[in-house]
């Protein structure tokens, strides 16, 4: 049997027409991805170098309708999705879902 490829714009076919893509735009695409995440950047954007003190320390429940500062609320955040990196192959264990507009601080 001869297995013959045709490689057309990053999708590979054989000698029984099915077609699959190739590994170079399979590679392609991760780079993007990856490239999009900022994922590139974890030795300075981790928990280690994480700025608590960025965050008010001030208590305002008309400004943040909350009844904890910033800081402490950030703290707890933290806590939170450390607890969730610790536990990531436990399939008990609970996600995490971040809602709010991006950019915010």
């Amino acid at each position: 049997m001869i297995v013959w490829f045709v490689k057309i714009l990053g999708y590979i076919t054989n000698d029984n027409y099915k077609t699959q893509m190739c590994n170079c735009l399979k590679q392609r695409l991760l780079d993007a991805s990856f490239h999009k995440s900022n994922m590139a950047n974890l030795d300075k954007e981790n928990f280690d170098t994480f700025n608590e003190s960025l965050f008010s320390t001030e208590v305002d429940v008309a400004k943040y309708r909350f009844n904890v500062s910033p800081r402490d609320n950030i703290k707890n955040i933290k806590q939170k999705c450390l607890e969730f990196v610790q536990n990531f192959d436990n399939p008990d264990s609970k996600n995490l879902l971040f809602t709010g507009n991006t950019g915010l601080r």
